[in-house]
This record gives C-alpha cells, structure tokens and sequence, in this order.
C-alpha cells in the first residue's frame, strides 16, 4: 500500500544521499556514507563505491572496499583485484626508505620511519580489506590474485587475510 511506496521513496533518496556524501570534502562523512552504504547492501551503490576506492585517503578507500565485500556482488571483483595488487603506494614507501638511507640526519631520518611505518600499515589495512572482501564474495575469479599475495614479498601483504580468504571459496583445495 502507501506506506511501502514511501519508505522506499525514503530508502531511495537516503540512497542517493549516501552516494553523493562520498564525494563530500570531508573525509569523515565519506567514510561514514562508504560505511552505510555497505550495511545497506545496495547493488546501485556499486558503481560509486568502486568509484571511492580511488579516493585519496586510505580510511575512505578501506570503507569501500569492506562495503564492497559486504554487497558481495561479483562486479566488484575486478576494482577489488586492483587494490589487492595495488603498488602506488608502495612506490611512496619505497621512496621515504630510500630518503632514510641517503639521509645523515637522525631526527630526519626517524620521521620518515614513523611515516613509512603509518603508510605501509594503511596500506596492508586497505590491501587485507580487499583480501577479506573478495573472500566474502567467494568467487573463483579472485583465487588467482589471491594466491598471487601469499608469495608478495612486500611489508604491505595481507597473507593472513588472503589465506582466510581462499578458504572462504568453496572450491579453493586446501
């Protein structure tokens, strides 16, 4: 009846209210707009989300991606891959190592292993997040890049998350 068409007008427009707060200047909002729309569970959400996964701070990319594995849709496989086998940001710890190498200067020197520190965390966190929701999804298409972490040699590989992860797809032999 009228009730049920005006509580999925709300729906509706709360929907599209979350989508566009993930491109709201602050990071807060879109972190939280990225949270709701996961526990919505909303295949229109999709797009955007894939979409936020590119945004320029990690707790936002990190939102997405678990809202992501908790939609479950397989179109999302693909983007998901991409931040599993991200290396932007590994460049950039790469490169504060390297300024730690070439640099004489110790107090300089301890600020760029604080900040390669909080930046390889942020990344293993966004890099497990993407592990977790491809396991989640638990398509046989992501085996393949999920393997591929378990031999990554890098700091930022989420091992622990990309085994779970394979034992969460059924035809994954253990």
């Amino acid at each position: 009846g009228a009730n049920s068409k005006s509580s999925s007008l709300s729906e509706g427009e709360s929907l599209d209210s979350l989508i566009s707060s993930l491109k709201n200047s602050d990071y807060c909002v879109r972190i939280k707009a990225a949270r709701q729309l996961g526990e919505m569970a909303d295949e229109r959400a999709l797009e955007p989300l894939m979409q936020a996964l590119k945004d320029g701070d990690e707790w936002v990319a990190i939102e997405a991606t678990k809202a992501l594995g908790k939609i479950g849709s397989p179109r999302a496989i693909p983007a998901l891959i991409k931040v599993l086998h991200s290396k932007e940001w590994c460049s950039e710890i790469d490169d504060l190592m390297r300024q730690g190498e070439d640099n004489d200067n110790d107090v300089q020197v301890s600020h760029l292993a604080v900040a390669t520190v909080q930046i390889a965390q942020d990344i293993n966190a966004l890099r497990a997040a993407a592990a977790t929701a491809l396991g989640k999804i638990g398509s046989s298409e992501a085996v393949a890049a999920l393997k591929s972490v378990l031999t990554d040699g890098h700091i930022t590989a989420p091992k622990k998350e990309a085994l779970a992860a394979l034992r969460n797809i059924a035809d994954y032999p253990l």
